[in-house]
């Protein structure tokens, strides 16, 4: 079906890239941190109070999250140039 994850997409994520994810997510400031897991329970259809955390645990997971935090991060950047 389209719109379903490739073989590529549903990969296991090792510990250690797991954690590193976690770190990540844990040093977002508090409002973009509660927008990052509302849209993850969203985009992987997640039940309100299920554990984001606990649900990354695969390739498509972590380049979700990982283009996120580069969206989020995009505005700080062109907010710390001087014009």
């Amino acid at each position: 079906m389209a719109g379903e994850p490739s073989g590529a997409a549903l990969a296991a994520l090792t510990p250690a890239v797991i954690q590193q994810l976690h770190g990540a997510i844990r040093g977002l400031p508090r409002p973009q941190l509660e927008a990052l897991l509302t849209a993850f329970r969203q985009r992987f259809r997640l039940a309100v109070g299920a554990s984001v955390a606990a649900a990354i645990t695969q390739k498509q997971h972590h380049d979700w999250v990982e283009a996120y935090l580069v969206q989020v991060e995009a505005p700080k950047a062109g907010s710390d140039q001087q014009g």
